[in-house]
């Protein structure tokens, strides 16, 4: 495959960056909250083992 060059000022940046979280709300979310279902287990598309 093709080899990218590192962004040296995107890792320099990273090392002086607070630390940080995020959040998303997920396809199966949305799912939840158009279909009117209460439980994420009634959306989801495969089941967790």
């Amino acid at each position: 495959g093709e080899r990218y060059p590192l962004d040296e000022d995107f890792l320099a940046a990273l090392a002086i960056m607070p630390q940080a979280s995020g959040s998303a709300l997920g396809f199966d979310r949305l799912v939840m909250l158009a279909t009117g279902a209460t439980r994420i287990e009634d959306v989801i598309w495969a089941p967790v083992a």
